[in-house]
């Protein structure tokens, strides 16, 4: 017999960037198809740990990233943004990118 699965609270979504994401949000995958949970891939999940490490430290997260192609930090970006956009009360976004179909296509 399994023991019943504990239900997600906001506290939980709001302590856990992780949790938000692959419980939260779906992303279109390379390939195309249907929709999948977000879950972070190894490069997203170095971030996670780096923005968190800079909180923990009384920081605020700055963090330049060397673009590499395919490593999923727009995407990692992008959620962020949405995640506390959604549970932080009078926040906005706005993204920007150096062509209209690249912001659109990010979005």
């Amino acid at each position: 017999m399994t023991a019943p699965k504990r239900k997600v609270t906001i506290a939980d979504l709001k302590s856990d960037r992780e949790l938000y994401f692959r419980t939260c949000l779906k992303i279109r995958p390379k390939s195309g198809g249907t929709l999948v949970p977000f879950v972070l891939r190894p490069a997203q999940q170095r971030l996670s740990k780096v923005i968190d490490s800079e909180r923990a430290a009384g920081r605020p997260p700055r963090i330049m990233v060397l673009k590499a192609r395919q490593q999923g930090f727009s995407t990692f970006g992008e959620a962020e943004i949405f995640r506390n956009c959604h549970l932080k009360p009078n926040r906005q976004a706005l993204v920007a990118a150096h062509k209209a179909d690249s912001s659109e296509y990010l979005f």
